[in-house]
């Protein structure tokens, strides 16, 4: 079932939200809330943080299944084409060498022109979606970032 706002197009089973509910999205947004202070704690590094009383992987644990409800919950409601926010942030701090709202917003701007072109044009007479090449090249890239991440609490 897919949500193209609040609420789904279809009815959902009975006894069973839709899965993109204002319910199921502020539950997920009040964990984040309750877990700010631990990320805190955990960009002091692994060793403080352990030293300070928290739990490490637990935390992060958390904090990755709640990044990912918070993600699937807007690309459920705005389609797969809001992943280019997730990739312009990223490629913007990689090209800047700090966080630049700046060069982020024109950035995915230029993605998502990108892809539409490549869409209309690279598959002969079939069109594809912007979302479904944002997606395609995404993905990988937001899976090799995480590859490469640092996870040892080095304080960055």
């Amino acid at each position: 079932m897919r949500c193209t706002g609040w609420s789904a197009p279809s009815p959902a089973p009975p006894g069973l939200a839709p899965p993109c509910s204002p319910p199921r999205w502020w539950c997920s947004c009040r964990l984040l809330a309750a877990l700010v202070g631990r990320s805190r704690i955990l960009r002091l590094g692994d060793e403080t943080a352990t030293s300070l009383g928290l739990p490490v992987p637990a935390t992060r644990i958390a904090l990755v299944i709640v990044g990912v409800l918070l993600s699937s919950f807007t690309v459920a409601v705005a389609g797969p084409l809001a992943f280019v926010a997730f990739l312009a942030g990223p490629l913007a701090r990689m090209l800047a060498g700090r966080p630049s709202f700046l060069l982020a917003a024109p950035l995915g701007a230029v993605l998502v022109l990108a892809a539409d072109v490549a869409g209309q044009n690279l598959f002969g007479r079939h069109e594809m979606p912007a979302g479904v090449i944002t997606g395609a090249l995404g993905a990988p890239f937001l899976l090799w970032m995480l590859v490469r991440s640092k996870t040892s609490g080095s304080g960055r």
